[in-house]
């Protein structure tokens, strides 16, 4: 069973990090692409601080990746091994603890950049 790793919970998309300044896309897809239930990969290079986040077709996928590749020493490392944890969701879904900009007018509560008010029904504020 997977366990809590970085404080996320398992799901079947990896964050990994500690990866070398001159790390490349193509490397890591080579490296994981190997690996049972891989399914894509999103390279980000942004502030001279490479990560990644990796999915698998399912958590126990995810879990056996994480725990055969945690610490894994990259050609290009500059670093040190890698480090990879549950992402704080899946691949492609958005945290449902997004701030969202919101105002009341006439008793009406509205999103930013909206001309029609939110219903009971689109909120959770309807639910006990």
């Amino acid at each position: 069973m997977a366990t809590m790793t970085g404080g996320n919970a398992p799901c079947s998309t990896l964050f990994v990090a500690n990866l070398g300044t001159h790390t490349t896309e193509q490397e890591l897809r080579e490296l994981f692409n190997g690996l049972p239930g891989f399914s894509r990969l999103r390279f980000h290079n942004k502030g001279g601080a490479p990560c990644c986040f990796v999915e698998f077709q399912t958590i126990a996928f995810a879990s056996q990746a994480l725990n055969q590749l945690q610490g894994y020493v990259m050609l290009s490392s500059d670093r040190g091994g890698l480090r990879i944890e549950f992402a704080k969701n899946k691949m492609g879904e958005v945290s449902q603890n997004i701030p969202v900009s919101y105002f009341y007018l006439n008793n009406n509560l509205y999103l930013a950049n909206q001309s029609t008010p939110i219903t009971a029904e689109q909120t959770d504020l309807n639910k006990a």
